[in-house]
C-alpha cells in the first residue's frame, strides 16, 4: 500500500467519524444555541432583552453572549466586544452555521481548559482540535466578549425569504398577528439602517431594530456580518458618498489589515480561491441605509445619519466598528458536499483539498482570526528556558565572572532565557521587558480582579518620542531589563496557530533592577531577596493610528483625518476614551500591552550589589493560559 493510499484511508476513517455541516432549522439553532448557557455563555431572546422598544413579530433573534461570565464586569471592562451577525437576509444559510459552530467551539474549549469539564474535552478531542488549539480558543472564550446572532431575521430564516421582515410567504403579504396588522411589502433589512439615505422610513425592520438596540447597550469594536451572493470580504466604504476609487476609510490600515489576514487563515478548498479583499464599493456596488456603513460611522459622521420616523431616540448609537461584509458564497444555500466536515476545523492548510473542507470550515477560522485580532496580547512562549531550569532546582548561580587563569573579569550573565509572542497584532513595532515593584502574588489575585490589575500596570519610560505624555514620566517602581526588540506579530506567521514556529522574542541577558534599598548595607552581606514582577511590554501596529489613510482626506480645518474606530484608536491612543449610551463598557486607549508577570527572586549581596544574582522564578503562565495560575 503506498503512503497516498494510506493518507485516502486515514481521512476515509476520519470524515466516518466526524459529521457533515447541513442547514439547521430555526428550532435546531434555538435548542443548539440555548445548551450554551453556563460559565462561558448566557443566550437571551431579543425581545426578553428589549421588550419595550422592539416589533413584535414571529420569533425572536436570539443573542448568544460569549465571555468567561464568572468574571467579566459589565460596567468596566477590557474586553473587546464584538458583534458576528450570521445572517441578515433569510436565504443566505452558510453564515447562520458558522456563527452557531464557532460559539460552540469557544465555550467547549472554555468548559474543557479552565472549568475542567471532561465530556467538553472528549468532543473538541474528537474534532481533531488539540491541546495547543484548545488553549487559544479559551483564551479568546476569556478575554473576548463576543455577541454572535445566527439568525438575526430570523423570520427571513424560517420563511426562507430574502426581503422579508417578520412575515413574507408572498410580497405585499399582509398578516395579523398579536392583533396588530404587519404589512411588510419587501423590506429588505440591510437598506433599514439610518445612516446615508434618501427618506426617514427606517429601522421599521425588526432585524434593523435589534442592531440598533445591541449597539446602543454596548461598545462594539468590530462587526462581522455574513451574507451570499459573491465570495469575497468587503470592508469600509460602501456609500454612494465614496464612489469606487475614493473608497477606502479613514481606518483602511486596519480594516485592509484584518480582512487580508481573515482571508489568508480561511484559506481554499476543491477549488474555491481564498477571498479577495477589498472596500466594498470595489468589490460590489453601494446602497443606501446598510448596515456595514451605519456600524462603522454612525457614532462620528453626523452629516449622514438620519433621525428615523417614530423613533424616540434623539441621536444615533456611538458606532465606530471596523466592519467587515463577508460574502461566503456564490450559492446562497450551497449543497451539503460543499458545506465541509467538523473535523479538524482549525487546520487550514490540511482541510484546503481534502474531504474535509468547506464553506463552514473556512468561515469559522475566518471568524476566529477577527475575534483574536480585536485586540493586542502577550504571551510567554515555553521556550523560555527559565520553565525547567528553575523547576529543575539548577543554573540558581551566575555563571563564572573571572575567565579561568586570569586576573580578568568576564561580564557577568545570568541563567535565565524568557520568551515571549505577540498576538492580536500584526506588526511589533517595539518589544522589551521590565522589572515592576510589586508585593503582591499572582495566585493572590483573584481572577475577577486580574485584567484590572494589569490594566493599571505602567512600562517604564520608552526613551521615544511618538508616545503619549501619560507614559514619558519616569517611574519609580519599574525599571528597563532588556534592550528593544522588533518584529511580526501573531497573524503574520506562517502559521498562526503554532507558537513554537512562530516569531519567538527571546532575551538571555538581563539587566537586575536596583534594590529596594538604595545603598548597600552591612545587613546584605548575607544576602537579602527581594521579588519583582518582570514583565514583556509590546507596542504594534501604530501605522493604524496614522492621519490621512483614506476618505475623507481632511477635517474642517484642513487637518489630516484621523482614524474614527474605536479598534484602531484602542491600540495607538492611549488617551481614548469611549463609553456607551448607557454610560457602561469603557473603550480605554493604550499605547503598551503587558504579558502576565513572572515573580522572580533577586539575592542582593555584595557592598554594591556586585554578586546579585537570580535564586528563583515563580508564577509564571505560558501561552496566556491564564487559568494555570490558580491549579
Amino acid at each position: 500500500m503506498t503512503p497516498v493510499r494510506i493518507v485516502s484511508l486515514c481521512l476515509l476513517v476520519n470524515i466516518a467519524l466526524s459529521e457533515q455541516f447541513r442547514d439547521y432549522s430555526y428550532e435546531e439553532i434555538s435548542n443548539i444555541s440555548i445548551s450554551l448557557r453556563g460559565n462561558f455563555a448566557s443566550v437571551e431572546a431579543a425581545d426578553d432583552r428589549w421588550r419595550e422598544t422592539l416589533s413584535s413579530g414571529v420569533c425572536a433573534p436570539l443573542v448568544i453572549e460569549v465571555s468567561h461570565m464568572l468574571t467579566l464586569d459589565k460596567y468596566v471592562t477590557t474586553r473587546p466586544q464584538i458583534v458576528v451577525s450570521g445572517e441578515i437576509h433569510g436565504d443566505e444559510r452558510v453564515g447562520p452555521v458558522v456563527s452557531l459552530f464557532t460559539a460552540q467551539l469557544l465555550v467547549w474549549s472554555g468548559r474543557c481548559m479552565i472549568d475542567k469539564d471532561k465530556n467538553s474535552c472528549i468532543v473538541l478531542d474528537e474534532l481533531g482540535i488539540n491541546e495547543s488549539q484548545q488553549e487559544w480558543l479559551s483564551f479568546l472564550a476569556s478575554r473576548r466578549h463576543i455577541f454572535f446572532l445566527p439568525t438575526a431575521n430570523c423570520a427571513g430564516y424560517i420563511d426562507f425569504e430574502e426581503k422579508t421582515m417578520e412575515l413574507t410567504p408572498i410580497e405585499n403579504f399582509v398578516r395579523e398577528d398579536n392583533g396588530d396588522n404587519i404589512l411588510t411589502n419587501g423590506v429588505d433589512p440591510n437598506r433599514d439602517f439610518p445612516y446615508s439615505r434618501l427618506d426617514s422610513e427606517c429601522l421599521v425592520t425588526k432585524t434593523a431594530q435589534v442592531f440598533d438596540e445591541l449597539f446602543r447597550n454596548i461598545t462594539v469594536q468590530l462587526l462581522i456580518t455574513f451574507h451570499a451572493g459573491s465570495a469575497d470580504i468587503g470592508y469600509e466604504w460602501g456609500t454612494f458618498e465614496h464612489p469606487r476609487g475614493q473608497d477606502t476609510s479613514p481606518d483602511n490600515a486596519a480594516h485592509s489589515a484584518i480582512a487580508e489576514s481573515m482571508s489568508r487563515f480561511a484559506g481554499a478548498f476543491r477549488g474555491e480561491g481564498v477571498y479577495p479583499a477589498a472596500p466594498i464599493n470595489t468589490l460590489v456596488y453601494p446602497v443606501h441605509g446598510g448596515m456595514e456603513d451605519w456600524s462603522y460611522a454612525a457614532g462620528w459622521d453626523s452629516d449622514l445619519v438620519v433621525q428615523c420616523d417614530g423613533q424616540s431616540y434623539s441621536s444615533p448609537p456611538p458606532n465606530r466598528a471596523v466592519t467587515f461584509l463577508v460574502e461566503t458564497s456564490v450559492l446562497k444555500s450551497p449543497p451539503p458536499d460543499e458545506l465541509g466536515y467538523d473535523y479538524m476545523v482549525l487546520n487550514n492548510t490540511q482541510q484546503n483539498n481534502n474531504e474535509f473542507g468547506g464553506h463552514v470550515p473556512r468561515n469559522t477560522r475566518l471568524v476566529l482570526n477577527a475575534i483574536d485580532t480585536s485586540q493586542p496580547y502577550v504571551c510567554i512562549s515555553p521556550n523560555s528556558t527559565f520553565i525547567t531550569q528553575f523547576q529543575e532546582g539548577i543554573h540558581n548561580k551566575p555563571l563564572r565572572r573571572r575567565a579561568k587563569g586570569t586576573k580578568s573579569k568576564t561580564k557577568r550573565r545570568y541563567p535565565f532565557s524568557f520568551s515571549w509572542y505577540v498576538g492580536g497584532a500584526f506588526t511589533v513595532n517595539r518589544t522589551w521587558l521590565a522589572w515592576h515593584q510589586n508585593t503582591d502574588e499572582p495566585t493572590t489575585i483573584p481572577p475577577e480582579a486580574w485584567e484590572e490589575k494589569m490594566d493599571s500596570l505602567i512600562p517604564p519610560d520608552p526613551p521615544t518620542s511618538h508616545h503619549s505624555s501619560i507614559w514619558e514620566a519616569p517611574s519609580d517602581d519599574s525599571s528597563l531589563a532588556s534592550g528593544f526588540l522588533s518584529g511580526p506579530g501573531r497573524w503574520l506567521w506562517n502559521n498562526p496557530l503554532n507558537p513554537s514556529s512562530g516569531h519567538i522574542f527571546t532575551v538571555d541577558s538581563l539587566s537586575l533592577p536596583q534594590s529596594r534599598r538604595q545603598k548597600p548595607q552591612k545587613s546584605f552581606k548575607r544576602g537579602k531577596v527581594e521579588s519583582w514582577w518582570l514583565v514583556a511590554w509590546a507596542e504594534v501596529d501604530i501605522s493604524w493610528g496614522s492621519e490621512g489613510q483614506g476618505y475623507p482626506k481632511y477635517t474642517a480645518d484642513g487637518e489630516a483625518f484621523p482614524p474614527q474606530s474605536h479598534l484602531s484608536s484602542a491600540r495607538t491612543d492611549s488617551e481614548w476614551t469611549a463609553i456607551n449610551d448607557l454610560g457602561v463598557i469603557k473603550v480605554r486607549g493604550r499605547r503598551y500591552w503587558p504579558s502576565d508577570p513572572v515573580v522572580v527572586d533577586i539575592k542582593y549581596s555584595g557592598k554594591k550589589y556586585q554578586k546579585s544574582r537570580i535564586v528563583g522564578v515563580r508564577s509564571h503562565v505560558v501561552n496566556c493560559a491564564w487559568w494555570d495560575r490558580y491549579k
